[in-house]
């Protein structure tokens, strides 16, 4: 991931943006509206404190309240005070910057990330917001480490992270081959070599796949 050592990190307390404002929000879903921008949404205002300041972005404020709204029937509690909505649209830049201007860090949910995910890394950066993303697409990933990484990138300069694949993609494998690593380290042992399985299993009706995130 391109950024920083957290020995090398400010606090987060009080953070600025680079234009010199304050940021009042700790984490913004972007694409709140979205098949998967919804679930980490609910999950965060679940399990998030209410010390939490959170936003939703996207593109039309209307479907960001329907999705509070249907987060707060779900926890079974309102949870709208807890939310700020930020409009932001990938086809202009300028509110990805005001988005990422307020945020300490952003979730990017919106993809496929080869096609939508630069503009949001690059506001993220020029913002000095952290990004984290679900992605899994390779080379995706390999381009936003050639452009932004290193010690001398521009993720390192305004002292941000960039972590891709924070997801179904990669942590079951990730967290998979830790524990094999400790266990094996307990018997005395090194693995030389780790392999992964999935399994799916599907109901009566079969499965389903969303189509965007398939692609």
């Amino acid at each position: 991931a391109a950024g920083v050592s957290l020995s090398e990190r400010k606090s987060e307390e009080g953070r600025m943006a680079r234009g010199g404002e304050k940021k009042d929000l700790d984490i913004v879903v972007y694409g709140a509206t979205g098949f998967t921008g919804q679930f980490i949404l609910k999950e965060l205002l679940r399990s998030a404190g209410p010390d939490v300041a959170v936003g939703a972005a996207g593109r039309n404020p209307a479907k960001i309240a329907k999705v509070i709204a249907d987060a707060s029937r779900e926890l079974g509690t309102d949870v709208s005070s807890r939310v700020t909505t930020l409009v932001a649209d990938l086809n202009d830049q300028d509110s990805l910057q005001k988005m990422t201007a307020r945020a300490k860090v952003l979730v990017n949910a919106v993809g496929p990330y080869r096609k939508f995910g630069l503009p949001v890394v690059k506001a993220c950066l020029d913002g000095s917001c952290s990004y984290l993303d679900i992605c899994g697409e390779p080379e995706f990933i390999e381009k936003v480490d050639l452009l932004y990484g290193g010690t001398n990138g521009l993720a390192a300069q305004n002292e941000c992270f960039v972590v891709s694949g924070v997801g179904f993609d990669s942590i079951p494998c990730d967290m998979g081959t830790l524990h094999n690593q400790l266990m094996m380290k307990e018997m005395g042992l090194v693995p030389s070599t780790v392999e992964s399985y999935l399994t799916l299993k599907t109901g009566k009706s079969g499965g389903a796949v969303h189509y965007a995130t398939y692609e």
